[in-house]
């Protein structure tokens, strides 16, 4: 009788102790890999898969899966309220984040930019308590944000933009 709250409590703690985790490693990993969008460094990246791979990835914890990582670069051009809104949306049948609107431009020198990057994990303990994921096709997924918002610097252009990024 008591073995049942108990389980559910302790498997409650490991997923939140999870989300914590995934949280402050994406939070390092966005700000490592915006810092090199920030000094020029990522002129070189091509498109946000690029990006991904070679800035982003290496700065998260080997317990997050780089495939359920989706990244947004792009200048902010309005305000910042307007650029920096958010909403997942997961319409597909196989229950995968609609990245269709995000982009890959990592802006000229002395621009506004900001960074989001999204990460999806299933979600356990949304089978008894549902408002603690979010309902897709295929189940319950937990989704992280971490964004960063900043200027670039005054670098020297070495490399076309990507195709699309004004």
């Amino acid at each position: 009788m008591v073995s049942l709250p108990f389980l559910t409590l302790l498997l409650f703690l490991v997923e939140i102790g999870y989300d914590f985790f995934a949280q402050v490693s994406l939070d390092y990993g966005v700000q490592t890999a915006a810092r090199q969008i920030q000094v020029g460094a990522a002129q070189g990246a091509s498109n946000a898969a690029d990006f991904q791979t070679t800035y982003l990835c290496p700065a998260l914890s080997g317990l997050l899966p780089c495939s359920s990582v989706s990244v947004n670069v792009k200048p902010i051009t309005t305000d910042y309220y307007t650029d920096t809104t958010f909403s997942a949306t997961f319409p597909t049948k196989d229950g995968k984040l609609d990245t269709s609107g995000y982009t890959y431009c990592p802006g000229k020198p002395r621009q506004l930019m900001l960074v989001q990057a999204i990460y999806t994990s299933p979600s356990l303990i949304a089978a008894v308590v549902p408002a603690m994921a979010t309902a897709t096709p295929v189940g319950f997924v937990h989704v992280t944000l971490s964004s960063a918002a900043f200027i670039n610097e005054n670098y020297p252009m070495t490399s076309a933009p990507p195709a699309g990024c004004q």
